[in-house]
């Protein structure tokens, strides 16, 4: 049986702010700067999370920063030349790369802590579609849960829960209220 974790979003004012429910526990998110929308209008750098059921694939983490995260699920360590590819016109678009690469990327080891924990969510990547948007991940929110590029961000503590929680075949899904 999937364990889905469910993050639903708060319905206007406050559309990019939202809550996971992790068992009986509900805990506070982020999402995209510009809301909700549904997975076939998703486009890169909308700012919105896609709405759907998404597959956790594997977890990134820094482990000059934390310990490996208590999981079943497939857990990598982070290097500094890693990165994911959000190039569009790239043969490698919405996926992972080594740094520098040609195309256009984003750094996974950033000096924020937004991705000391990363799990990394199945959307748009069987197959993959250039432009549906690329890195939709679920990490560490910032400060004051500020909206996301179209993740789900939490607490490190709720997200290191998450992955204690979670089963081989977990997924996330994201909702409208």
């Amino acid at each position: 049986m999937v364990k889905i974790f469910t993050a639903t979003a708060h319905d206007i004012p406050e559309q990019n702010r939202g809550e996971v429910a992790l068992n009986q526990h509900r805990v506070r998110c982020a999402l995209g700067k510009e809301g909700v929308i549904a997975a076939n209008d998703k486009r890169e750098g909308d700012l919105r999370s896609p709405l759907g059921v998404w597959p956790i694939r594997f977890v990134y983490y820094r482990p000059d920063r934390i310990d490996a995260p208590k999981t079943v699920l497939p857990l990598l360590a982070l290097t500094p030349d890693d990165g994911w590819c959000d190039d569009a016109a790239d043969a490698a678009y919405n996926q992972p790369v080594k740094l520098p690469y040609k195309g256009r990327t984003e750094s996974l080891w950033r000096e924020d802590h937004v991705y000391d924990v990363i799990i990394v969510l199945g959307y748009n990547d069987d197959p993959v579609v250039a432009g549906h948007g690329s890195a939709i991940f679920a990490h560490v929110a910032r400060e004051g849960y500020v909206g996301t590029e179209g993740c789900v961000a939490m607490k490190i503590e709720d997200v290191l829960m998450l992955l204690e929680l979670a089963e081989p075949d977990s997924a996330i899904e994201i909702k409208s209220a």
